[in-house]
């Protein structure tokens, strides 16, 4: 039975395999890393509106080159579209015919009504003196306070609209938002803790079996064939982590991202450098 695979993950390959990162994805899309990452995690949680996400999605897959008929499909699955009712009014046929002389009566008495209020209007302008002028005057205050108020809300609007945006790149200086988040990065990563998994497919050592050892300095998706062409090992790692493979030889390898990452096998040191063809993937054979 195959896995149902998640818009997270299918996008998350894709990225990988265009060898860009969630800042490069962050900022040619105008998101935050945060959102990025909460798409590639199946979080929609800190998304306002779902109208919005399935756009930022559409946005993202396009950006990677996963804009396929199979992925549409599994967008329209997992974010159906929401038809809108139409309402209906019978029509029972019978036919309207204005009546011009009641619609000229009540014009008339419309605009009598206009021209009385007018009059009660100046009449009362005219009597108020004194007192109505400084009535004006309070009253005029009182539109200023609330024009004040008004613009101190409408700022206090924009500032939180502005912070919930994601940060804009300078075009003049692109790599400021970069370098920073690099430098808090490395503050924070300055002591990484390396992280050991390993994967057992036939327990070698008396029959004739090696073990394979990576080490990821950044995310790296690998796979691995044993000698029957059995994929015994095949994920997305990431960064600061180690794996270790066991298996019978030989060995076909598929890392992506392989400048970041180390090869051991069976206790030698394997330069991947030689093997990275397009798109910074390698592949070898390990005999």
């Amino acid at each position: 039975v195959g896995k149902v695979q998640r818009i997270g993950q299918v996008l998350q390959a894709a990225r990988l395999a265009q060898v860009m990162s969630i800042q490069d994805i962050a900022r040619q899309l105008r998101l935050s890393e945060r959102q990025i990452a909460a798409i590639e995690e199946d979080d929609y949680s800190i998304f306002p509106s779902r109208t919005f996400l399935r756009g930022f999605i559409q946005n993202y897959a396009k950006l990677v080159r996963e804009d396929t008929e199979d992925f549409s499909q599994l967008l329209r699955q997992s974010f159906p579209l929401v038809s809108s009712k139409t309402i209906s009014y019978p029509v029972d046929g019978t036919l309207f015919t204005p009546n011009h002389k009641q619609t000229r009566g009540q014009l008339i008495i419309i605009l009598m009504a206009i021209l009385v209020s007018l009059l009660l209007i100046y009449e009362v302008y005219r009597s108020g003196g004194e007192s109505q002028q400084i009535d004006g005057n309070v009253e005029n205050e009182v539109m200023e306070e609330a024009t004040i108020k008004s613009a101190t809300e409408i700022e206090q609007a924009a500032e939180e609209i502005q912070l919930q945006l994601p940060p804009a790149i300078s075009s003049e200086d692109p790599n400021n938002g970069v370098e920073v988040g690099q430098q808090k990065s490395d503050n924070l990563l300055s002591k990484p803790e390396l992280t050991t998994e390993i994967v057992v497919t036939n327990k070698p050592a008396e029959e004739g079996g090696s073990v394979i050892r990576f080490m990821f300095t950044e995310e790296s998706w690998v796979e691995v064939k044993d000698a029957g062409g059995n994929r015994i090992f095949s994920q997305i790692n990431p960064r600061n982590t180690e794996k270790v493979v066991y298996g019978k030889p030989p060995f076909s390898l598929t890392i992506g991202n392989a400048a970041n990452v180390k090869l051991v096998y069976n206790s030698n040191p394997v330069n991947l450098t030689p093997h990275i063809k397009n798109a910074g993937v390698a592949r070898l054979s390990l005999n």
